[in-house]
This record gives C-alpha cells, structure tokens and sequence, in this order.
C-alpha cells in the first residue's frame, strides 16, 4: 500500500533538521504553518508499505515533491549578488553549486530554490479585537 508523508524542515547547524508524519493528502493548501512556527518548508513523499508476519515492512521514500516555502523572498543568483555582497562564502556557493534562484525563508536562512519549488503567501495574522467596556 502507498502511504503519503509530509516531512516539515527546520534550521539546523548544517544541514537542514527535519520531522516527518504520515498523511492522508498531498494537498499543499491544506497544510498549516505548524504551531512551534520553527518551520520554514515542507515537502511530501510517499513510501511502499506492507504487513508481513506482524510487522510493517516501509520502502525506501520516493515520489517527492518540490519544496513548499510558508513566506520569504526569492532571488536569482544576480540578485544575490546585491542583496548579499559581504556574504562571500554564500554567494561562492551559489555560483560553484549553479543555483539559478535562492531563497531566504522566513526565518532568514538560506535555501536553494529550485524550478518545482513553491513561494506559499504567508497569512498575515490580523491583531485581535479588544472588546471595550463602557461603565457608566
């Protein structure tokens, strides 16, 4: 049986840390900013899944999606160039690894952003409404 995960991705040292949980749809527009808010992407993947003696036997990951972005700027490897002159060894990175777009996420890190990745608007939380008493 095809099982369908979504595999939230959070800042790390190095490399990007990552949480995966089973899901019902790969429907990028149902998928909420998660509530630690640590998160700055998704992406989604199915696994092969089978029950033998009593023990679920789970494929390698395959089918991937792009990469699904809540918020931040995308810019070419120019644009970079300009909005990130004193970040040298970044911008070597861009030019060494022939990335055409980057990406600073919301949270202000640094990804590469590739054809079949996706800019989500980020929803702007409106302020709550004080209700005002009037004493009289």
């Amino acid at each position: 049986m095809i099982v369908h995960y979504i595999q939230f991705l959070y800042p790390g040292l190095l490399m990007c840390e990552t949480q995966e949980n089973r899901i019902k749809s790969r429907d990028p527009l149902k998928v909420k900013l998660p509530k630690d808010s640590s998160t700055f992407a998704f992406r989604f993947f199915d696994t092969e899944e089978t029950v033998v003696n009593n023990e679920v036997l789970k494929g390698k990951p395959k089918n991937w999606s792009g990469t699904y972005y809540f918020g931040g700027k995308v810019y070419t490897a120019e644009e970079a160039q300009d909005a990130f002159p004193d970040q040298t060894i970044l911008l070597d990175n861009i030019r060494i690894n022939g990335m055409k777009k980057v990406i600073k996420t919301r949270l202000g890190n640094i990804q590469e952003f590739r054809d079949i990745d996706t800019l989500l608007e980020q929803e702007e939380k409106k302020p709550k409404k004080k209700s005002v008493k009037i004493r009289g």
